[in-house]
């Protein structure tokens, strides 16, 4: 589910309780999503939508937690992606924790191309450990707008470590969104017709996966008592059936996803926004 659990599309995408906490609702935006697999509750992701005078910034934190008879996992994945007006995308960092080990992927911009780096650490010391925690603990919160913590508790997380570091480049114009920023595009190109096919960003994965998209026009949504009006989207590949996304996206708020629905290798899932 990992590049879906994004959104980690859009990772992202998407583990709040709606009635999003705001410094300024036009600024910054807290939501908090529940996620399913097979129908089964196996984690929450928390959303926080930053905007800036000179861009935007999405922080993703998702947990998922879920066993079986022979297997069990525990994974927290933090990914934060920065962005500049006509830029876009200028930075991105992600650090996951699965038991003792630990993945940290980050994303600079240079003039013409990316440059896209991975390091596996097997086994984390409990400073770090700690580290994690606190950092977890400021994106996950319910606090107000702190962007400038987040960032930089993020990107020193792990800089002390030596060892292999696996990196790629690759052109600005290779792709048109990333999937957490998905919401952010389709508002952008409002009153446009949007492209068949988008080349998406999986900042976590770092790879570029090349989707058809569908635009089903407007829908009203519930969400416990809350009536939403959402832009139904579908995207397809040629490894998945469509997954299905249902965005907010009117022109006086922070856009983000209200619910996705899917199927990936570990069968189908779901991401929704919690009721307040």
């Amino acid at each position: 589910m990992t590049k879906y659990i994004f959104f980690t599309f859009y990772v992202t995408m998407v583990t709040l309780f709606f009635n999003p906490v705001t410094a300024d609702e036009s600024d910054f935006v807290v939501l908090n999503y529940e996620i399913l697999s097979e129908g089964k509750d196996v984690g929450d992701m928390t959303l926080k939508l930053f905007q800036q005078k000179s861009g935007h910034v999405i922080v993703s934190h998702t947990h998922i937690k879920a066993s079986g008879w022979w297997w069990s996992i525990n994974i927290t994945t933090i990914l934060s992606e920065q962005f500049q007006h006509k830029a876009g995308l200028i930075k991105a960092d992600g650090k996951t924790l699965d038991e003792n080990t630990a993945y940290w992927t980050k994303i600079n911009a240079y003039d013409d191309e990316y440059r896209a780096d991975f390091m596996e650490i097997n086994k984390t010391t409990t400073q770090e450990n700690e580290q994690f925690s606190g950092l977890s603990f400021a994106v996950a919160g319910r606090v107000s707008s702190n962007t400038e913590e987040i960032l930089s508790l993020s990107e020193a997380l792990f800089t002390d470590r030596k060892g292999q570091i696996h990196g790629v480049t690759f052109p600005k114009n290779s792709f048109d969104t990333t999937f957490n920023d998905l919401a952010f595009f389709i508002q952008k190109n409002a009153g446009k017709p949007l492209p068949k096919k988008l080349n998406i960003l999986d900042t976590e994965n770092l790879e570029i996966i090349q989707m058809s998209i569908s635009d089903l026009g407007l829908e009203t949504m519930l969400i416990g008592v809350e009536k939403i009006q959402v832009r139904h989207l579908t995207l397809s590949d040629e490894k998945f059936p469509s997954s299905h996304i249902w965005i907010k996206e009117d022109l006086s708020s922070l856009p983000y996803f209200v619910r996705h629905t899917g199927e990936d290798e570990d069968g189908k899932f779901e991401i929704i926004l919690k009721p307040n």
